[in-house]
């Protein structure tokens, strides 16, 4: 599809600058989804909800009453990304942290540091042996690395005497040793985390051995840097539930739009084969395309999902294509005369038996106030007069969706605007 060959454009466009913002809703094939099946420890998935005001929502928090830090995945990746650039000085192997609609809170606000962090990033120094801070960002008030976890039982039955400090048995279970905070008490020299630690600008070499105890305990440092190997992408909608973005985002951001849909490559993917529907979906698409109203994949699988368990896959009824027009397409349609008025006639003379015949009867001006769907020998039709007060009738294959557009579109010329609600 048109998104694979986007997707290598923006992959490409990730090694060479580093990081790429602001991706908006991609749906892959099954190969590639196949292909891209996330490794946990590189790619952090976060939904990004309303309340996020703060940079804490994005890294997680220390609850003192455990004594415990309790990191978010994005953290986690980060701090994965880091150790990593600290000790293979790679810029080229990338983690990512995806944020899915991004702007339903403010970006600015949850982004703070990241976005301060972006400009500052960590790098390697010219002898090729240290990573150098330029700016770092605090994510909890202690002096010291804080544990998150208790290790897994095969990582703690290989470290039972080095960790028994931290980590005791009882009746099977493992338990916290330690009461209070659970600090980090190992020797900070050698660890990837030393520099955070300490606040100090340049990282040494690391310790291998450190390692182990690292993905056991998953400590957090009190501080955090941004290395060359992260890459945070983020999905977008805009429409009134979400907020623009602020000059500093977009500055630091790379944007690109997928509004193309390409519905028979996707038929063709996931296997609907009626063509019926496919015509549908198609020449719905040609109406709402030019006033970037037409919809995506998503909406395509929920009405093919519709007619599988109605049984009608192989042969969809109008009353079925009725209401999920109906349903599902018109109450997302809403504006002025200027964005939906061709719009609206297009769908009402869609909803007709004679497509091309309804276009030319909606062609006389003042025609909404004239026409009327009446119901007939248990079918439903618009009348229409002419001037002369000839009659004019055009039958209906979806009414109740023709129904509701008449009374969006008077609306429209009554007011100027229209909603479905």
């Amino acid at each position: 599809m048109g998104e694979e060959k986007k997707l290598e454009e923006i992959i490409e466009k990730v090694e060479k600058e580093g990081f790429f913002s602001d991706l908006e809703h991609l749906i892959l094939s099954k190969d590639w989804k196949e292909k891209l099946q996330p490794d946990t420890s590189r790619v952090a998935f976060l939904p990004v909800r309303p309340d996020w005001n703060e940079p804490r929502k994005m890294w997680g928090y220390y609850n003192p009453l455990t004594g415990l830090f309790y990191p978010t995945d994005a953290l986690m990746v980060l701090l994965n990304a880091y150790r990593d650039y600290v000790k293979n000085k790679d810029p080229n192997k990338k983690y990512f942290i995806i944020l899915d609609e991004m702007n339903l809170a403010r970006v600015e606000y949850y982004m703070s540091d990241l976005l301060s962090l972006m400009e500052n990033m960590c790098s390697v120094t010219e002898d090729g042996e240290k990573i150098q801070i330029s700016e770092m960002a605090m994510v909890h008030p202690l002096s010291r690395c804080v544990l998150s976890r208790l290790p897994e039982e095969e990582e703690w039955k290989k470290h039972k005497e080095e960790w028994k400090k931290y980590v005791k048995e009882e009746n099977g279970e493992l338990k916290w040793e330690i009461t209070g905070e659970k600090y980090c008490m190992e020797e900070c020299k050698g660890c990837p985390y030393q520099a955070l630690k300490e606040g100090v600008k340049t990282q040494e070499k690391t310790d291998d051995k450190k390692e182990d105890f690292i993905k056991a305990f998953q400590p957090i440092p009190p501080r955090i840097a941004y290395p060359e190997n992260l890459v945070i992408i983020g999905t977008v909608n805009v429409d009134e539930t979400t907020f623009s973005f602020a000059p500093k985002v977009l500055d630091r951001a790379f944007v690109v739009e997928f509004n193309e849909v390409h519905v028979k490559e996707y038929c063709e993917e996931y296997g609907i084969g009626n063509e019926k529907f496919k015509n549908f979906v198609k020449d719905l698409h040609q109406i709402l395309k030019p006033a970037n109203l037409h919809f995506g994949y998503r909406v395509i699988s929920e009405m093919w999902k519709y007619l599988k368990k109605n049984g009608e896959q192989d042969s969809p009824s109008d009353d079925s294509l009725d209401f999920l027009l109906c349903s599902k397409v018109l109450p997302k349609i809403h504006g002025g005369e200027e964005r939906v008025g061709k719009v609206l006639e297009g769908l009402l003379a869609f909803c007709a038996t004679e497509i091309e015949e309804a276009k030319k009867t909606f062609e006389v001006e003042g025609w909404h106030r004239k026409v009327e769907i009446i119901k007939e020998d248990d079918k439903e039709k618009l009348i229409i007069k002419d001037e002369k007060g000839e009659t004019k009738e055009i039958h209906l294959r979806f009414p109740k969706s023709a129904q509701k557009i008449l009374e969006m579109y008077r609306r429209l010329k009554d007011t100027g605007y229209c909603s479905f609600f």
